[in-house]
């Protein structure tokens, strides 16, 4: 009875304190448009000759990427630009990147008229590598105007890249190459690559990545030629420390044929070579030849609560020389061929669920638990990898942490509240 009165004697203090969090909560919102350096505006209708203001704004991103410095931000208006876009810029942290990005609630599509790669990074050869912390944030990036090898975005030898609500697709190769460290793809969207159909081309793959300590956090990987994700550098010693987390990843290597699931090719995602690349808290479904394959030799590899689903074989470790993989609190089931497929050396299983999980409704995509679930409750402790599921939620909700990658009875965080991301590997 106490706080009732209280509130009463002090609801102008509290007004007051209502509208201080709010505004907190709008600045948080919009904390992507306070740049720390100077900003730039490109248009469909400005003029390389502008001064690059919003009044005055520059006519290509080309342009607007030249006369920004480490800490600045180009903002791009809604329309179509040119890409065979680049930076000779070398910051030195994200605390200074130099970002290009479409200005917030308008959509910015970039083309690879007349260049093959729409956004391209640095020009040293492995074992060379340079920083550039570069962020290209929520824009479409669409190759269809390209020839046999069109790319999205590709890297050489460039560390620190940052793509964040990107979508990639229509590439005739891959869609995104990072070949370099510290990559962060975060909610990127990555689909209908892999196009050229040439018997001497491997299929395209959503992403093929090929180095280090990189992150792949959320978005989805879907319809590519290949793989959705490829993890695989034979011969490099710096393919290691790769996380793949909350990613939906779908439909990828599939047959024109009425019966599209197949057990050779491509699939959802691949985990070759290296020391500890990992993948967990996604869902995998509907992918040509298996869902999660691990191949080379791939050390210590990690395959952790995720939901895998109605591909040809759910997991297989094709090599023997793929050593101590670790493959814990995974949902394997309804798939054409088998669940689980183990040529490796040393693999260690516990916590797997390959009986009828009872989804919530797997023909629409919703691979949430009902309350029967036998995955609930029935994980083992992985605390020192995850303690989210996929959409964020808490785990564990129960006594234990389910199996699979959604909690069940555990809320995601409201609307609004920024995630914090994070890389294990050391940088």
């Amino acid at each position: 009875m106490g706080f009732v009165p209280r509130i009463n004697l002090l609801k102008w203090e509290g007004l007051s304190f209502v509208i201080f969090l709010t505004a907190l909560y709008f600045l948080a919102q919009s904390s992507t448009l306070l740049a720390t350096g100077n900003s730039y505006y490109v248009a469909p209708n400005g003029n390389d000759s502008n001064p690059g203001t919003i009044n005055q704004p520059f006519r290509t991103a080309q342009r607007g990427v030249n006369a920004a410095s480490c800490g600045d931000t180009v903002y791009l208006r809604a329309g179509t630009y040119d890409g065979g876009v680049g930076t000779n810029q070398r910051c030195t942290s994200w605390n200074n990147a130099l970002t290009l990005r479409s200005y917030p609630g308008e959509l910015v599509t970039l083309i690879n008229t007349g260049q093959e790669t729409i956004f391209g990074f640095g020009t040293k050869s492995y074992p060379s590598r340079e920083d550039i912390y570069f962020v290209l944030q929520g824009v479409v990036l669409d190759a269809a105007r390209g020839s046999s090898t069109s790319l999205c975005a590709a890297g050489l030898s460039v560390d620190h890249v940052r793509l964040q609500d990107v979508e990639c697709k229509n590439a005739q190769r891959e869609g995104i190459i990072p070949h370099g460290r510290f990559w962060e793809l975060l909610n990127v969207n990555s689909h209908d690559n892999g196009l050229d159909q040439s018997p001497s081309h491997p299929r395209g793959h959503g992403v093929y990545l090929t180095d280090g300590n990189c992150l792949i956090d959320g978005g989805s990987y879907h319809d590519n030629g290949g793989y959705g994700i490829q993890i695989f550098d034979s011969g490099s010693i710096t393919n290691s420390n790769n996380v793949v987390r909350n990613a939906r990843i779908f439909r990828n290597n599939l047959n024109t044929s009425a019966s599209p699931l197949i057990g050779n090719g491509g699939g959802g995602i691949v985990l070759a070579n290296g020391t500890n690349n990992v993948i967990y808290n996604s869902v995998l479904y509907g992918n040509g030849a298996t869902n999660i394959q691990i191949n080379g030799t791939c050390l210590q590899c990690g395959v952790y609560n995720n939901t895998e689903f109605g591909g040809y074989t759910g997991l297989q470790i094709v090599d023997r020389f793929a050593t101590g993989t670790i493959v814990r609190n995974n949902i394997f089931f309804g798939n054409v061929g088998q669940a689980i497929s183990d040529s490796g050396t040393g693999s260690i299983f516990s916590n797997n669920l390959t009986s009828d999980p009872r989804f919530t409704n797997s023909a629409i995509g919703d691979f949430t638990l009902q309350s029967s679930s036998s995955a609930i409750d029935a994980g083992a402790n992985v605390s020192s990898v995850l303690g989210t599921d996929f959409r964020g939620a808490s785990r564990p909700a129960g006594s234990a942490f389910d199996i699979g990658a959604y909690e069940f009875g555990s809320q995601p965080p409201a609307d609004g509240v920024l995630p914090t991301v994070s890389v294990k590997a050391s940088h």
